[in-house]
């Protein structure tokens, strides 16, 4: 039987995400650099799979049908971003701000949405099945 060591996810870095480490670090170098590469390579899926995104300011983001499953985006400003379509399945959202954000046909399965702000945001076509969200503020948001 393979044993399984449990590493805290404030612990991860890209090696050990999955991630694809260039989308990574660019995210990393703000919102304004990430949107210019997206309009720049828009073929490309991004792929940020398990990454740590938590405690960033990333208002008015595209990260539309990216790869974000299992990401931890924890208390992290998601305010007016594009996450039509990605997929957001097993991410950690808990008190992430997502104000406004599209939402469109994302798929939050299994999200952890624990006391998230989702205050306008639009979900219309959004898969929630099981998704977490005990304390999140839905208040306006299209469903």
């Amino acid at each position: 039987m393979t044993q399984v060591m449990l590493v805290p996810r404030k612990h991860l870095n890209v090696e050990d995400a999955g991630a694809d480490r260039s989308h990574f670090w660019t995210i990393r170098q703000g919102v304004a650099v990430w949107n210019q590469w997206r309009t720049e390579h828009p073929w490309i899926t991004p792929n940020l799979q398990r990454a740590n995104l938590s405690d960033l300011n990333l208002d008015g983001i595209n990260l539309s049908g990216s790869i974000l499953t299992g990401a931890y985006l924890s208390r992290t400003s998601l305010c007016q971003a594009d996450l039509s379509g990605a997929d957001l399945s097993r991410a950690n959202l808990s008190a992430a701000y997502l104000r406004k954000s599209n939402l469109r046909y994302a798929n939050l399965t299994c999200a952890y949405l624990k006391n998230a702000d989702l205050s306008r945001a639009d979900l219309y076509g959004a898969v929630t099945d099981d998704a977490y969200l005990n304390g999140a503020i839905l208040r306006c948001a299209c469903m």
